[in-house]
Order: C-alpha cells, then structure tokens, then sequence
C-alpha cells in the first residue's frame, strides 16, 4: 500500500466513525461497532463477535471500532473459530 493510500484509508475511517459510529456512543459506549466501507454497521460485545459478525455478514474489508474510544483495526483474515491477523493502531494510523 502506498503512503497516499494509506493516507486515504486513515480519512475514510476517521469520516465512517463520525457519521455512523458517533452516533452510537451514549447507548453504546463500550461496545464494539463494525462499519463497512458503504456505512451498514452491526454491534457486538466484543472486539472478535464484531470481527467474525462483520466478516459473515458484510464480508471483508470492514472497520471496527470501540465506541467511545479512538483506535481502529481492519480483519484481514478471520476463520470460523477465531478473528486472526488482526491488527489495531492508534488514532491516526490504521493497520492493514
């Protein structure tokens, strides 16, 4: 991935989180949201629940939060058992 990509791909979660993500943190606050690229989320009580759901449902390629919280991580791989290769960073600097 280039660095303009990867720039690219930091705007894009930090603009998802506004928009479909901020609205969920005075009922959710704690929880973990899965956003796709085009915006469906789904709630779950963990980091690996919101990896597996999201990965079932919407496929790959999604952005998971902490709601309330600035960090991200994107599944790059996940099998029926568990969420593996997956990698969270600080704001400002997903991992792919």
């Amino acid at each position: 991935m280039t660095d303009r990509e990867q720039m690219q791909r930091s705007h894009n979660w930090e603009l998802l989180y506004e928009k479909y993500g901020k609205p969920l943190e005075s009922d959710h606050s704690g929880e973990f949201v899965a956003i796709s690229p085009s915006g469906k989320t789904l709630l779950a009580p963990s980091f690996g629940a919101a990896v597996r759901q999201a990965t079932e449902v919407f496929g790959r390629g999604n952005f998971i939060y902490k709601v309330g919280a600035r960090s991200v991580g994107t599944a790059l791989c996940v099998n029926s058992l568990s969420a593996t290769a997956v990698r969270t960073s600080p704001c400002g600097s997903p991992s792919i």
